[in-house]
């Protein structure tokens, strides 16, 4: 997949919902093995901003608009994992979203991450998961109700969707 494959006038948000009263509680950049913590403040941009060598980007070098540097990181296989609650009639609730470049291509990474989150207390078996990849119609979401997390641990690896 090329940086100019995604589609730049893809919205995920048409898939969840709007996010104007949520508030992010936590947020992960993670690659294979790693896996960094950027909290609820500043956000995974100005996560990569402050901190580019993490992510082998040289800002110097590669002047790269906002929306580009994300394409590259998703391309190049990192995950962007935040999890936000909402206020509803019943209180708050709260879901996971994983942004990543092609969702068939990344859920063994996603899966690996859960089971981390899972064994750390930061994600229940539960919870509502929504998976964004970056092209239009890619989205996957596992609604509490009929397992969340759990549903998506208990998918077989399919080849066919590579």
């Amino acid at each position: 997949m090329d940086i100019n494959d995604i589609k730049s006038d893809f919205h995920p948000m048409e898939y969840i919902g709007t996010l104007q009263e949520g508030t992010l509680q936590k947020g992960y950049w993670v690659k294979g093995s790693k896996i960094y913590n950027i909290g609820n403040n500043d956000g995974h941009f100005q996560f990569v901003l402050d901190n580019p060598s993490l992510f082998d980007i040289d800002i110097s070098i590669e002047p790269l608009l906002p929306e580009q540097i994300m394409k590259k990181l998703f391309i190049e296989g990192w995950l962007r994992i935040r999890y936000y609650t909402i206020s509803t009639n019943n209180g708050f609730t709260g879901f996971w979203l994983v942004g990543c470049d092609v969702v068939a291509l990344r859920k063994p990474e996603i899966k690996d991450f859960c089971y981390w989150a899972i064994k750390e207390n930061l994600m229940g078996y539960h919870d509502k998961i929504t998976l964004m990849g970056q092209t239009e119609g890619d989205a996957e979401i596992y609604y509490p109700d009929s397992g969340g997390v759990t549903t998506l641990l208990s998918e077989k690896r399919s080849y066919t969707n590579i």
